[in-house]
C-alpha cells in the first residue's frame, strides 16, 4: 500500500491509489524477473563467444584463419548487443608470438578476455530505492566484485529498458497531502509534496 494521509471521506481514492500501487508492483515483480534472466543470457553469450574464441586459436594457430566461426562470433556479438551496449576489442599477439586477444565490455567492464569470462551475478538489493518496491529486488554486479552501475545511461539494450521499468523514478520517492478528487475532471489534488 502507498501511505496517503487522507482528507475527509476521500476512501475510494486511497482504494484506487493502492489498486493501481498493486498492478506496479505486479509489473516490478515481471521486471525483476526478466532482469535475472536477461543476466543468464549475457552470460549464456560470453560463455559462446569464449568457445568460439578457443575454437579460433587452435585453427588460426596453423596459419589458417577461422572467417566461418569468426562470422559466428560476430552473430553472437550482435545477439549480445540486444541486451546490452558491448564493445570490443581484437588484439594482435605482440611480435606475432602467442593467441590474438579478443575482449568484450559491457558497461566499461570486461564481459570476455579471450578464453575467460567475468560473469554478472545477480543478488538481492540490501537496500529498497522506493517505499512501495516489492521485497527481492535484483542488483547485478561483477564476479570479480567490482560494482555494476545499473542506472548507468550507456548500458543499454533490454537490461537497461528493465531496470528503467523497475525502479521508474530514479530513487525519488513521492510524498504529499491528498486535498481533494474531482470526479468530473478526474483530478486529484495535492499539496506538501516534495
Amino acid at each position: 500500500e502507498i501511505p496517503l494521509r487522507l482528507v475527509g471521506s476521500e476512501m475510494c481514492i486511497r482504494d484506487s491509489v493502492n489498486s493501481v500501487a498493486n498492478s506496479m508492483q505486479q509489473l516490478q515483480d515481471e521486471a525483476n524477473t526478466e532482469i535475472k534472466s536477461c543476466v543468464e543470457m549475457i552470460n549464456a553469450y560470453a560463455e559462446k563467444i569464449v568457445s568460439l574464441n578457443r575454437q579460433i586459436s587452435t585453427i588460426e594457430a596453423y596459419g589458417d584463419t577461422a572467417n566461418d566461426l569468426r562470422d559466428q562470433r560476430s552473430l553472437l556479438i550482435d545477439e549480445l548487443s540486444e541486451y546490452c551496449n558491448v564493445e570490443t576489442l581484437e588484439k594482435e599477439p605482440a611480435d606475432g608470438v602467442g593467441d590474438t586477444q579478443f575482449y568484450v565490455y559491457v558497461n566499461g567492464n570486461v564481459l570476455v578476455d579471450t578464453f575467460n569470462t567475468n560473469q554478472l551475478v545477480v543478488t538481492q538489493k540490501e537496500t529498497y530505492s522506493n517505499m512501495g518496491d516489492i521485497p527481492g529486488c535484483y542488483d547485478i554486479k561483477w564476479a570479480d566484485g567490482s560494482s555494476f552501475a545499473i542506472h548507468s545511461a550507456s548500458l543499454g539494450g533490454k537490461l537497461q529498458a528493465l531496470f528503467e521499468m523497475r525502479d521508474g523514478n530514479n530513487d525519488t520517492i513521492v510524498d504529499g497531502l491528498v486535498q481533494g478528487y474531482d470526479e468530473a475532471t478526474k483530478t486529484l489534488t495535492v499539496t506538501n509534496t516534495n
